[in-house]
């Protein structure tokens, strides 16, 4: 369950960034996502949050970094 919802959240991150950052990491937090979905599939939950968790941060990141307050988004 844990997983899952690590999952949706930074997939929620990731479309609510869309356009927001740099498209070149915007890429490689989907790509992470993608990894992480695909570590749930196999059961292999740690690997399938830390790319999720990686992929947040990477997200959380680039949005501070822009000037954008996570508030709107939450």
């Amino acid at each position: 369950m844990r997983t899952t919802i690590a999952i949706l959240k930074a997939e929620n991150l990731l479309w609510y960034s869309k356009g927001k950052i740099k498209q070149s990491i915007w890429n490689k937090a989907q790509d992470y996502i993608n990894d992480a979905k695909y570590f749930l599939k196999n059961r292999k939950y740690f690997n399938a949050i830390a790319a999720a968790d990686y992929a947040y941060g990477l997200l959380e990141g680039a949005l501070l970094q822009q000037g954008y307050k996570l508030s709107e988004f939450y």
